[in-house]
């Protein structure tokens, strides 16, 4: 049932959608994360974006992190999701297989140690499949030099996790107002650090975003506006 909603919702919500304009402003670089700024490489930023994104709640989470991936996250942690380490002294960005954790282990908000053990899946899913993409690494792995990229891995990387975390942000709002998750629960946490749609493409765009103004006004030219805001009286 909630996959037919999911499916009735594409295409009754352009929030859920990426326009094309958009996808081209993605691609030549109009929006744009800068050039200083790496995500999956500079540790304390990569904690920083997981921790916001945790802020959602477990349910709605899941459900938009496998909407927009396409794929069932198991509901414990597995070893096929280790968080990607990357090592800070290679300028071609050289990402090593951990057992554990350990970047994650430094979150602002809560270590993961306090997580359930279904949210520390989530978190570890965001970090090693948002904020890294096991699959653009083997298109731009170089031909001799094992767990080295070759140039335009970087921009690519940062196009992927853009597009991912707006597509993630929109559907999340228009799947809470359509009601999705059974119970209708609410979006965010309790304690979470965000309690509104538009304030996760403030600080994605206050923090990464190169010349970007009002993010939301920018996204809201190509259709997609967000506008849940969880009060005290929902909690």
């Amino acid at each position: 049932m909630v996959g037919f909603c999911i499916i009735r919702l594409s295409f009754t919500n352009p929030t859920l959608c990426i326009h094309p304009l958009l996808l081209w402003s993605l691609a030549v670089g109009h929006i744009a994360i800068r050039s200083d700024r790496n995500p999956w490489a500079d540790v304390g930023l990569r904690e920083q974006l997981v921790a916001v994104l945790m802020s959602y709640s477990t349910p709605w989470l899941r459900l938009g992190l496998e909407t927009v991936f396409g794929e069932l996250i198991p509901q414990t942690a597995s070893m096929k999701y280790d968080v990607v380490s990357v090592a800070p002294n290679s300028h071609l960005l050289t990402p090593t297989r951990i057992t554990r954790p350990q970047s994650m282990s430094r979150l602002p908000m809560r270590s993961t140690h306090h997580l359930s053990n279904r949210r520390h899946t989530l978190a570890v899913f965001i970090a090693n499949r948002l904020l890294f993409d096991p699959e653009l690494a083997g298109q731009f792995a170089h031909p001799t030099v094992p767990e080295m990229y070759r140039d335009g891995f970087a921009v690519s990387l940062k196009q992927f996790t853009l597009k991912k975390f707006v597509r993630l942000v929109a559907f999340l709002d228009g799947a809470k107002m359509a009601r999705l998750v059974p119970g209708d629960p609410c979006l965010f946490n309790i304690n979470g650090s965000v309690k509104e749609s538009r304030e996760f493409f403030n600080l994605f765009s206050r923090e990464l975003l190169k010349g970007e103004g009002d993010f939301n006004k920018h996204l809201g030219y190509f259709g997609i506006i967000v506008t849940h805001k969880q009060d005290s009286l929902q909690e």
